[in-house]
């Protein structure tokens, strides 16, 4: 912003540090396909526009477009019509341009009711998107569950009966001696088999 004096009434008035001009959309501006900017403005701040300009929208996409100069007149030309077509800007709408330096223009869209606009949210025609607006793809989500969906295509394996319980080994059935077997039996457990023999002698004849 900046104060200065003016000369016809000798007081002080402000000036804007960001300027605002707008432009009632006229047939003749869509048969041309390009859009005037005022001259008022242009003799004011013709000096600091480049030949290439960016417009913003509060939506945030920005569109590159160029200027052209002729007979001290300047219009927006090369992306204006792309901007207008996306935009429906037709006869009777109005844009309102606030210059922020910078070859950057901030404008707002009113309709032909004087509202504005509900903005495209993605432009299809932009130089270069503001980061802000770039569409990211959602990172795919690896899930490490390789083994979880091999079990998953397995059936279950049958569960054993609770109740039922293993074969018992069955005892060992011991075998009818004869006398002379058990005193032989006795004789090798204790290792003393010759002392055994008058015994298995004697044995043996009482039972004949």
């Amino acid at each position: 912003m900046s104060f200065r004096h003016q000369r016809d009434h000798n007081q002080t008035v402000f000036s804007s540090g960001t300027p605002h001009f707008f432009s009632i959309i006229l047939e003749e501006t869509l048969q041309e396909n390009k859009l005037r900017i005022p001259h008022k403005f242009t003799r004011k701040y013709g000096e600091t526009l480049s030949n290439s300009m960016f417009v913003k929208l509060p939506c945030g996409s920005k569109w590159k477009m160029k200027l052209t100069k002729k007979d001290n007149k300047i219009w927006l030309e090369e992306g204006w019509p792309d901007f207008a077509k996306h935009y429906s800007i037709r006869r009777g709408s109005m844009v309102m341009f606030r210059f922020d330096g910078n070859s950057e223009f901030h404008a707002v869209i009113f309709d032909t009711s004087t509202v504005e606009i509900d903005y495209p949210y993605i432009p299809n025609h932009l130089d270069k998107p503001d980061i802000d607006l770039e569409l990211r793809a959602p990172k795919e989500k690896v899930v490490e569950d390789d083994y979880v969906q091999i079990l998953d295509n397995l059936s279950p394996c049958p569960k054993r009966k609770e109740n039922a319980s293993l074969p018992c080994p069955q005892p060992l059935k011991r075998m009818r001696m004869s006398p002379n077997e058990c005193i032989l039996e006795n004789a090798m457990s204790k290792g003393d088999l010759q002392s055994s023999m008058p015994e298995m002698i004697g044995m043996e004849n009482l039972l004949l």
